[in-house]
């Protein structure tokens, strides 16, 4: 994924505490033993860092400890009682934030994702901005040269966490952060964005690594149709197409095989997989044909990649609809001005006879 955006810090949500509206008066027979303790409770200020906390909490024990039942001490006592737990959390939740805030702009993923998961399953109601991250991290390494797939299946759940929650009514002010932030000046509507790129994680992982490319097209798709980064990609466009071009080959294969069984004549069966084979190639020049709209207003190199897309789009067209390919560009253009079809619609077979457009 490249992304360009402005680095955000994750903002770290911690307790409030006041010790000193405990007890505003010690009890006048309180040792002098267990009054240096409790004066020595960092005093409380708007820079109060995790260190503070963490003496704070082992002095608490210590007075609790040494001046538990020290009469006249039952209200300070109470109250430390109650505030431990609470400090101890803010300590374990800084920590956690602090290390997650650390191992994203340093690409430390191993630390990334074990301080992301902890926080997830200690907030699992405020965490959409955590699981973008983590999804968005996940697809980077899935897509990269060579691709790293360690965090494939913690970048799909947490791509369907982040869709649920988003589904649900869910916000967030930017929608992720660091570079993974989905709000931008050319993306204003940061919820469309995060969909968008959440179900190309999913469709891109379950296709490209791990081979389930039917169960991955109805993700791709969704891709298309929403947010709006992804829908300026090629590649789901060209995933999509690739898959219907293969059915063509798997259906010709055992089309061939037919015609041969029946001692090399043409039967009404074979006759039935070649109008079908027709429909998917329709199906797959529709997906060619909107890589051509998009190369063509906004990528204008990669000559290669051009020249051997057309070339697949034209021996589709001359097999299954006209070998006579002077109707190609008209054919394209109209096409690629139309509703792209959802995938998961069953392809409509196409007789010899019946034309394609």
């Amino acid at each position: 994924m490249k992304l360009s955006f402005k680095f955000f810090i994750l903002q770290i949500m911690i307790f409030a505490f006041c010790v000193f509206g405990a007890s505003s008066v010690i009890a006048q027979d309180l040792t002098k033993e267990c009054e240096t303790i409790y004066e020595s409770i960092p005093i409380k200020d708007k820079n109060i860092t995790i260190n503070d906390y963490k003496k704070y909490v082992v002095i608490a024990k210590e007075y609790l400890e040494k001046c538990r039942n020290v009469k006249g001490q039952e209200e300070t006592r109470d109250y430390l009682i109650k505030q431990l737990p609470k400090l101890e959390t803010t300590i374990r939740d800084m920590e956690l934030y602090s290390r997650f805030n650390a191992a994203v702009p340093n690409k430390n993923w191993d630390d990334a994702f074990d301080s992301g998961r902890q926080l997830i399953g200690y907030y699992p109601d405020t965490s959409l901005d955590i699981l973008l991250i983590l999804a968005s991290i996940g697809f980077d390494n899935a897509a990269a040269n060579p691709p790293n797939d360690k965090y494939n299946e913690d970048a799909i759940n947490y791509a369907k966490l982040a869709l649920q929650k988003m589904e649900s009514g869910v916000t967030s002010e930017n929608y992720g952060a660091f570079t993974y932030t989905y709000k931008t000046s050319e993306c204003p509507n940061g919820k469309a964005n995060a969909k968008g790129w959440m179900n190309y994680t999913i469709g891109y992982i379950i296709y490209a690594r791990q081979g389930q490319k039917k169960e991955a097209l109805s993700y791709i798709y969704q891709s298309t149709q929403i947010g709006c980064e992804t829908k300026k990609l090629t590649e789901p466009y060209r995933l999509i197409g690739d898959w219907y071009y293969d059915e063509i080959s798997n259906l010709e294969k055992s089309r061939l095989e037919k015609i041969k069984v029946a001692g090399n004549q043409e039967t009404d069966e074979t006759k039935s997989i070649l109008a079908l084979q027709k429909g998917y190639a329709e199906r797959s020049l529709d997906a060619y044909s909107r890589i051509f709209k998009i190369y063509s207003s906004v990528i204008s190199e990669n000559l290669t990649y051009k020249f051997n897309l057309r070339k697949k789009v034209v021996e589709l067209y001359k097999v299954f609809i006209d070998a006579d390919i002077t109707g190609l560009d008209p054919y394209l253009k109209d096409l690629a001005n139309t509703p792209f079809i959802d995938p998961a619609t069953p392809v409509i077979p196409k007789p010899k006879s019946q034309p394609i457009n």
